[in-house]
């Protein structure tokens, strides 16, 4: 960890190739760290660039011997941030091996990362290296390596304890085995078809069980993970893959005298995994406490607001939720709205409803709202109700979060507030309709979005514990979450709904995000991004405008002014719409 000391007048120089620059000019800059070479290094030198970088403004104390195992560094945080006089603290991880090639002599730099815009702006100042400050790791006035980050005494959860258990086989003591992965590229291309995990079996009793015939089995326990299982439970082995499974495209060889197993993966289409709700963003237990998969945790305390109330100044908000759709995607919803009866996917649904979620909040396109209902029109009703508190920027996502309540509607729930659900039928309440199986990928989204931005504890007696299940239900009148955080909300969270002291201390908070495509996706953008949701039905416009109006290419009874316009309208539009 390195810091810079922004009270002395050297270092507090450096930070004016920030400070000076209008904010227009200034940006958002995307900073690094490097560890390299030192400058005496002779022959072929090395480098290496930390992008997950933390930084803050405060004042550094140390505790136990440098160098121990016990070393440790806490951070008083000074609120004044640019305005302080306190050093800027910058840290970042790094891996052992990197440290240890020259402890004492190898370079350490804060940066900033170089693009066009960040060239134009910094490269007169910081030349062509982009480098803010640089010392040494031997520099024990500025620098300090320690195991665990700062104000923290141990390590992060991390999940997978759970999935993958140490040791490859959790069968029996000291049963091993030796597992190896190979890739298969299809003739004449440079793409990967499938992945092939090899189990080399290395204990006797193993060896034996699988000679003599025991039966083997395969079973998913994470969307990348299969557990191998010979015999009744006596010997499983962890299979992990770098693509997503499915079980159902899986094929397994069984070699019982050379004793291996092979599973081989074949590399699935995305569209092959729009049934596998819980591939999203899974959540796992790990060591009895629920962890995201792959989701980024978020203080929602830190993250500046977003004024909303400017409309025109929100406008690329469109764009920037419109780049949830991959390319795939948006064909589909193009050959969709274009007539053809090609169904649903929950994904795409999913996506569309988020979309509709941030318009409205926003006012961006429709009538504002502040209050969601997930709605299910066949299927019961409202299920879930979203509370809108206020749009932040995501700052390490280099997105968008709305820091909102969910307020699942459970059998249990629904008679204690009645009068609740009758005052706010009238108070901007805005629908959003779903079907059956893009109401079932809600509900395993939601824990995620509480997760991701929780600041209390699990209790003893959480429902994911004692059910060893997350979401706990995807049934009509159940919840998908925990009530651990229930009415755990800041002061004033919520304002403007009525009645809302009836259902509050039943609320939980949550963070919804944009769900952007995955890296799967073999295009991510076509050419007509941030169209949707514009005028045409919604937008009221008549022939008498200027041209003629559009019919909806499937039912032939809906008009719409351009594309753009029936793109709009199509969410609410489709429910109804028949060739």
């Amino acid at each position: 960890m390195a810091y810079l000391r922004g009270g002395s007048s050297t270092d507090e120089a450096k930070l004016k190739v920030f400070t000076d620059l209008e904010p227009r000019e200034l940006g958002t800059p995307a900073v690094h760290c490097m560890l390299g070479s030192s400058r005496a290094t002779s022959g072929i030198g090395w480098q290496n660039l930390f992008a997950a970088v933390q930084l803050c403004f405060g004042d550094v104390k140390t505790s136990e011997l440098r160098n121990s195992d016990n070393f440790e560094i806490a951070i008083a945080e000074d609120k004044n941030g640019w305005s302080g006089r306190s050093p800027l603290v910058v840290s970042f991880l790094a891996p052992t091996w990197v440290v240890l090639q020259e402890p004492h002599s190898a370079c350490v730099a804060f940066g900033i990362q170089a693009t066009p815009m960040s060239t134009m702006a910094f490269a007169k100042t910081l030349n062509t290296e982009m480098k803010v400050y640089e010392t040494i790791l031997g520099d024990e006035n500025n620098v300090h390596i320690t195991k665990h980050r700062p104000n923290l005494s141990g390590h992060v959860s991390v999940c997978g304890s759970s999935d993958f258990p140490k040791g490859a086989d959790s069968g029996s003591t000291g049963d091993i085995a030796h597992t190896t992965l190979s890739a298969s590229v299809a003739p004449g291309a440079s793409q990967i078809t499938s992945f092939t995990n090899r189990v080399n079996l290395r204990s006797k009793d193993a060896r034996s069980n699988l000679e003599s015939g025991a039966s083997v089995e395969t079973h998913q326990v994470s969307p990348f993970g299969i557990d191998v299982v010979i015999g009744r439970r006596a010997h499983t082995y962890h299979l992990h893959f770098p693509t997503p499974v499915l079980l159902s495209r899986t094929r397994m060889r069984i070699a019982r005298k050379s004793s291996y197993i092979e599973v081989t993966n074949p590399v699935v289409d995305p569209s092959d995994l729009k049934e596998c709700l819980d591939f999203v963003h899974p959540l796992f237990m790990s060591a009895g406490h629920p962890v995201l998969w792959n989701f980024g945790h978020i203080n929602l305390q830190c993250q500046p607001r977003l004024d909303d109330t400017k409309i025109s100044d929100c406008k690329w908000l469109v764009t920037h939720t419109s780049l949830m759709f991959s390319k795939r995607e948006r064909d589909l919803r193009e050959k969709s709205m274009g007539g053809a009866n090609i169904g649903s996917e929950a994904r795409v649904d999913f996506k569309d409803s988020l979309f509709s979620l941030f318009m409205h909040s926003t006012g961006l396109q429709g009538e504002r709202a502040r209050v969601f209902g997930i709605n299910h029109p066949t299927g019961g009703g409202v299920h879930i109700m979203i509370f809108v508190s206020r749009l932040l920027l995501d700052l390490a996502s280099h997105t968008v979060v709305l820091d909102a309540a969910a307020l699942p509607l459970t059998n249990q729930l629904l008679p204690r507030i009645h009068g609740f659900l009758a005052a706010i039928t009238n108070a901007g309440f805005c629908n959003i309709k779903v079907d059956e199986n893009e109401l079932k990928l809600w509900k395993h989204m939601i824990p995620a979005f509480v997760e991701r931005c929780r600041q209390w504890k699990h209790q003893s007696s959480c429902e994911y514990v004692v059910k060893s299940k997350i979401p706990l239900s995807v049934d009509p009148g159940q919840s998908p979450i925990c009530s651990c955080g229930n009415g755990k909300l800041p002061a004033n969270f919520i304002t403007g709904v009525p009645k809302w002291n009836q259902v509050s201390n039943y609320a939980v908070r949550v963070a919804i995000s944009p769900s952007f495509p995955s890296l799967f996706e073999k295009s991510f953008t076509s050419g007509d991004i941030g169209s949707s949701l514009k005028k045409g039905e919604s937008c009221k416009k008549s022939s008498g405008d200027g041209k003629g109006l559009l019919k909806c290419g499937r039912c032939r009874e809906v008009a719409y002014c351009s594309k753009q316009c029936q793109r709009a309208n199509w969410k609410e539009h489709k429910k109804s719409c028949h060739s």
